[in-house]
């Protein structure tokens, strides 16, 4: 049996071994806020740059956020919440299944 690490792509091995999660937090809220503030939204989130200790690397982030997403875009099209397969799926299988929905 294949496990799921044995399928990344060359852009996820490079995610994995970026341990720098809140760097990659701050790089992302700086160009979610310039965007919000180019289109002139009044009101606008950031991710809080305390949870970048909740993880190992910008992969588990990534993978994490992204089954929350999936998760919820289930639920609100289907009414329940998904089995989610972490030690099968990729970071790539669950935007696929997001792309899906």
């Amino acid at each position: 049996m294949t496990t799921a690490i044995e399928n990344l792509t060359a852009e996820e091995v490079e995610m994995l071994e970026d341990t720098d999660v809140l760097s990659h937090i701050q790089q992302q809220n700086a160009e979610y806020k310039k965007q919000a503030e180019e289109e002139g939204y009044t009101c606008y989130f950031l991710v809080s740059e305390r949870i970048a200790s909740d993880f190992r690397n910008v992969y588990h982030y990534e993978f994490e956020m992204a089954l929350q997403s999936y998760s919820d875009c289930y639920k609100e099209k289907v009414g329940i919440r998904p089995a989610l397969k972490r030690d099968e799926w990729t970071l790539s299988d669950v935007e696929e299944k997001l792309r899906k929905l």
